[in-house]
């Protein structure tokens, strides 16, 4: 004998396995009209179905408070934007978006008032404190990423004498356009100078270990423009790096394995091989420089 659904009006065949009565449609109406709806310890009222006591938001904070699974969350998020670029760039600029809103923009003010931020962190630390420096240069590189670092200050004095930050900005690209071309036009002449040094023949018994690594640096340093003692700069200033690329790039023209070029300029392997793979890079920054291992590397390779 089919069995039928005991609800009034509802005549849905059950099956065979089933104890309660109801169809499943009529059970979880009569589930929804006996429930209860809490409310969560922060206040907020609970949804009918809600099994956890707590709402999202503190539901949320309570896996986030413990360590692992914060850091399983992050790492998660972490790896699908890395294969999502897009929806991370649509996310920040809906951040952006909604943190111009004038709600957003009051609600940020009411919390610093009621938590009294200015006492806590960097912003309870006394003025000129190594704290308060250190935060207002992250702030400044973060802020004016797109200004190179010698005319900052030239943008804030157009700031302080009323110019917008639009124009402003305008202004001190403009400018640094106008700096680079004159100092392109300024290495090509080094360069035209430096030819006749650079193309000066080996003695025909030299080998590619008896180079002389030391004058090889200060001809790749002259050639550029920059001062000979950059050719014993052993730290990391972008001159001393760019040197040492250059006369990476020639050696390994010359066909100089990376062990060979390492022992030369005496630094690692890697930092070798990190040299050799970012060269095409740095001469789309500075197409000089590819002049200059043209200018160098024929020559090596004729003797």
């Amino acid at each position: 004998m089919n069995r039928v659904c005991s609800a009034q009006g509802c005549e849905t065949s059950l099956h065979r396995t089933n104890k309660h009565g109801l169809c499943n449609p009529c059970r979880r109406a009569a589930q929804a009209k006996t429930a209860e709806r809490g409310t969560c310890t922060c206040g907020a009222r609970l949804g009918r179905g809600n099994s956890s006591g707590r709402c999202r938001n503190c539901f949320t904070a309570r896996l986030n408070a413990d360590p692992a699974t914060a850091a399983k969350i992050s790492a998660g998020q972490k790896r699908g934007f890395q294969l999502n670029p897009e929806r991370l760039a649509a996310l920040r600029q809906r951040a952006i978006r909604i943190g111009k809103l004038p709600h957003a923009i009051e609600g940020r003010r009411r919390h610093c008032i009621e938590k009294r931020l200015w006492e806590r962190g960097n912003a309870a630390q006394p003025a000129g404190s190594p704290a308060r420096i250190l935060a207002g240069a992250r702030r400044t590189d973060q802020v004016l990423a797109w200004c190179p670092r010698e005319l900052r200050q030239m943008y804030r004095d157009l700031l302080y004498s009323g110019t917008k930050a639009a124009d402003a900005k305008v202004l001190v690209l403009e400018h640094h356009e106008t700096q680079m071309r004159r100092f392109r036009a300024k290495l090509t002449q080094h360069i035209a100078a430096a030819e006749p040094v650079l193309r000066l023949p080996l003695p025909a018994t030299a080998k590619p270990d008896a180079y002389d690594t030391e004058a090889m640096l200060r001809t790749v340093a002259v050639a550029m423009g920059l001062d000979a003692s950059v050719a014993t700069d052993n730290g990391q200033s972008a001159e001393a790096v760019t040197v040492r690329t250059v006369v990476a790039v020639v050696m390994a023209r010359q066909g100089r394995r990376p062990t060979e070029i390492s022992r030369a300029l005496q630094r690692d392997r890697s930092s070798v091989r990190s040299m050799l793979n970012g060269f095409e890079k740095r001469c789309r920054a500075n197409p000089v420089l590819a002049q200059v291992v043209d200018g160098l590397a024929p020559a090596r390779e004729a003797a």
